[in-house]
């Protein structure tokens, strides 16, 4: 298949970043080898996807509920302790109707992997929407840019999913064609192949965590494949001038410079996140 930058997609899409809520006792040491234990806040952003020429409207991830309810005894007893998860200030429901979108037009949720702070049953949520993970896409897979397996998921080349193992098996990221300025660009939703600015950059290393039994413990089931995606993540900003919005970064909000990213926000949020995220608190 032709690189990215040869052939531009008939059509762009909208995307729109949500408030997804976050993990507000997140330890820096499973992120980063060598860091020492220090609590902060990871935020969990989730995405709508609007196709206005096929009136499709997506979300990719779901973020945390407020809800318990939502999720199994397993999360709630191991890991709500450690990270004490909140919901966003706004239900998604309601950050998707300041857009104009009403909760029955969402058809698709596509969950980029199968964690808990991506992923929850969303009928109730979402009436008309079917949830999808990584194995339950049939494809085609062909190779986009470099990477080997993507998913053409509206048919005209703007918005594609891509298999992106390494985090966990069926992992998932994706990448969007959208227009800022009447110039075309790619942003790629990289979920959590990688889980911080430094890390992407190779200013830090995988934690890796030897646990009491003494096996080894990371947030990548396999770390050579996820070195590897990055890699790939890293060869797409280079070559494509690509753009990548990672679940859990916020830098890019932080610094408020990238246009195309920041296109990602609503008026409001471009005014006054910077500086609340800067504070490490809830938007």
């Amino acid at each position: 298949m032709p690189s990215p930058t040869e052939r531009t997609p008939a059509n762009v899409v909208q995307l729109h970043l949500l408030d997804g809520g976050s993990l507000s006792t997140a330890d820096i040491s499973m992120l980063h080898a060598n860091a020492g234990r220090n609590s902060f806040r990871m935020y969990d952003w989730c995405f709508l996807v609007v196709h206005k020429p096929l009136g499709r409207r997506v979300l990719w991830d779901v973020g945390i509920s407020s809800d318990t309810e939502k999720y199994t005894p397993f999360v709630l007893q191991n890991q709500f302790p450690r990270a004490t998860p909140v919901g966003p200030r706004n239900a998604l429901e309601e950050q998707l109707k300041e857009r104009g979108i009403k909760v029955d037009e969402i058809d698709t949720v596509i969950f980029s992997h199968a964690h808990w702070d991506h992923c929850r049953p969303v009928k109730s949520g979402f009436p008309a929407a079917k949830g999808l993970f990584g194995p339950e896409l049939s494809g085609p897979w062909v190779q986009w840019g470099h990477f080997e397996k993507a998913m053409d998921l509206f048919g005209d080349g703007s918005f594609w999913v891509i298999q992106a193992p390494g985090h966990m098996p069926g992992n998932l990221c994706a990448a969007a064609w959208v227009e800022v300025g009447g110039q075309g660009s790619w942003i790629i939703l990289a979920s959590d192949c990688c889980h911080s600015r430094k890390l992407l950059d190779g200013q830090e290393q995988f934690a890796q965590v030897k646990m009491p039994a003494g096996k080894w413990w990371c947030l990548h089931t396999d770390v050579e494949a996820a070195r590897d995606i990055i890699a790939r993540l890293k060869r797409s900003e280079r070559d494509y001038s690509a753009r990548i919005a990672m679940t859990h970064d916020a830098d890019w909000i932080k610094a408020g410079s990238d246009l195309v990213l920041m296109s990602m926000l609503g008026d409001e949020a471009k005014r006054e996140w910077p500086r609340i995220l800067q504070r490490g608190e809830a938007p």
